[in-house]
């Protein structure tokens, strides 16, 4: 269970970091914006740590008896490791939107700075043009 708490503190702080760059170079830096990520973030390790509790309180009697598995920590971890990881690819391409796969998440309609969603959307307009173009 420490691997795996390590595991999502470490991506929590990558995400973080990757999030002051990517405000930081698209000029969208701004305090209140910041302070709300922070609260994500501690809500999600105190969301981990109550599941590491759960986890040590299930595994000792008479808890143990319940029925439901100790392995609840694990889950909530990989929810975490698994959000964290789609956050810093997010943020990654806000830093860098020439990235190949940047364009590729246009289609799950990510907020990516403007020449990438504009130059997509010139692109596909121009592979599918409207039914009245012929």
């Amino acid at each position: 269970m420490v691997t795996m708490s390590a595991i999502c503190s470490i991506l929590i702080l990558m995400d973080i970091v990757c999030g002051i760059v990517g405000a930081a170079r698209n000029k969208e830096l701004c305090s209140s914006i910041m302070r709300d990520g922070l609260y994500n973030k501690l809500g999600e390790l105190m969301l981990l740590l109550l599941a590491i509790f759960i986890n040590e309180v299930l595994s000792i009697a008479p808890f143990d008896k319940i029925g439901i598995p100790p392995e609840i920590a694990y889950a909530v971890a990989i929810y975490i490791a698994v959000m964290e990881i789609i956050s810093i690819i997010e943020n990654i391409c806000k830093i860098n939107p020439n990235l190949p796969f940047a364009k590729i998440l246009l289609m799950f309609n990510l907020d990516l700075p403007e020449p990438v969603a504009k130059e997509n959307t010139d692109q596909v307009n121009k592979e599918n043009p409207g039914p009245d173009t012929e």
